[in-house]
């Protein structure tokens, strides 16, 4: 089963397993650390148990600062039982939740109030994805999602740095939210912008090449982005968590 981003390079860090249930802030930023010691432009943590309390030890804030430092993008699968809010107050600058959306455009588990201005959801139901032993089984949960949505970040990594520029995740992260379908096209205005599919990872292209304007500027992204970009388009950082 051939992934969104079938030669890309990955490290796994379990920080769950039948015998740890529950990931403490040690074992979190121990996995960031070794993610970062392996070069990793993009870092994705699912959905879990994390232990309480919710404000930042010594340890996680410092692997989040070395995150900030190489401008690596985390990609967090949103929710309660993910740990984008954590990572928000240790002050992640390239952070990226991502909501998974059912068959009807309903956000999968509720809402997500960690979402705020700098998640997307992207559909989340019956994808199909390799398993042990050969097989091909169809999941359906924001984990799912969250997967999809750091695949769909490197794909576009790649096609950043074809393009002739610069390694850059954080630019990466802002091309995903300025031509995601704007909040409230779907479900309200307390819904995150959506990615609805290719045509959404082609138009982020665009963007980060510099061709969205002439190439993929439609009635339904057109107001909304001028209004977004405006003289800050490559300034990612108006994007950004704030801490």
């Amino acid at each position: 089963m051939e992934g969104i981003a079938p030669m890309c390079r990955g490290l796994l860090a379990p920080i769950f397993s039948d015998a740890r249930s529950v990931c403490g802030q040690a074992d979190l930023a121990d996995a960031i650390t070794r993610a970062l010691d392996h070069g990793a432009d993009i870092i994705l943590i699912g959905a879990g148990a994390f232990e309480r309390p919710w404000y930042p030890g010594f340890a996680l804030a410092d692997a989040v600062a070395k995150c900030n430092a190489s401008n690596t993008l985390i990609v967090t699968s949103a929710g309660s039982k993910g740990c984008t809010t954590l990572l928000r107050r240790c002050g992640a600058l390239n952070l990226l939740p991502v909501a998974a959306l059912d068959s009807v455009g309903q956000l999968l588990g509720g809402q997500c109030r960690d979402l705020g201005d700098i998640g997307i959801a992207i559909p989340g139901t019956s994808v199909s994805g390799a398993a042990l032993e050969g097989r091909v089984v169809q999941r359906s949960n924001p984990n799912v999602a969250a997967g999809m949505g750091a695949g769909v970040a490197a794909v576009l990594l790649g096609v950043l740095c074809r393009a002739g520029g610069a390694r850059d995740p954080g630019a990466v992260a802002e091309a995903i939210r300025m031509t995601a379908t704007p909040r409230g096209a779907l479900g309200g205005s307390d819904y995150p912008a959506t990615w609805t599919g290719r045509k959404s990872l082609e138009t982020a292209a665009a963007y980060l090449t510099g061709r969205y304007e002439s190439a993929y500027a439609s009635s339904l992204f057109e107001t909304w982005y001028r209004a977004r970009a405006g003289a800050t388009r490559s300034d990612h950082a108006a994007f950004r968590p704030r801490a």
